[in-house]
């Protein structure tokens, strides 16, 4: 459903963005968010990004809930500058949050095809293609090649564990420190 509001407001002849442009004079003609290659793959990430702010920010504030004020006072009575306190001891503290945001970013992401396909369908020049959306067109467009489809979905697979698998190891590494 988002994607559809997104398609609208990125519309060229009656999108929010362009009349918006448009009226404050910044712009001369409308832009092509999602038809011109270098704008169209950036106003995908953009929906998805948008998408999965709730869910991040609440992750930060849990993760800035649960940082005890204590540590805060000591670090002043020590001597630590703000800059000091926000980067040892929040920064530090909300890294766990920070990798997990990171890797669930990356695989609610890399498995957004309903947002590509309803925004541009891979397009333009194949831009906004990605490995579901390549499977999809394979396996179920107008080629039927279920055997390349399934392919392509297979050879993402190992390169998405092996994401998973590095940032896990890294998030467990630093817990051990």
């Amino acid at each position: 459903m988002s994607a559809l509001n997104w398609r609208w407001l990125y519309d060229d002849a009656s999108g929010l963005f362009n009349n918006i442009l448009v009226r404050l004079e910044l712009i001369d003609e409308t832009i092509s968010w999602l038809s011109d290659p270098h704008l169209a793959m950036l106003s995908v990430i953009i929906v998805v990004v948008w998408q999965g702010t709730p869910f991040f920010t609440m992750a930060f504030l849990a993760g800035l809930q649960s940082i005890p004020k204590e540590l805060y006072e000591a670090a002043e009575i020590d001597g630590a500058s703000v800059l000091q306190q926000f980067w040892y001891i929040t920064i530090a503290r909300l890294r766990p949050i920070f990798i997990t945001a990171v890797m669930l970013s990356a695989i609610w992401t890399s498995s957004a095809i309903n947002i590509v396909y309803i925004l541009t369908n891979g397009g333009p020049a194949d831009r906004t293609t990605i490995f579901p959306l390549l499977s999809y067109h394979l396996a179920l467009g107008g080629a039927q090649r279920l055997g390349m489809g399934a392919t392509v979905a297979l050879f993402f697979f190992p390169i998405l564990v092996i994401f998973i698998v590095f940032v896990t190891r890294r998030m467990l590494r630093e817990k051990e420190e």
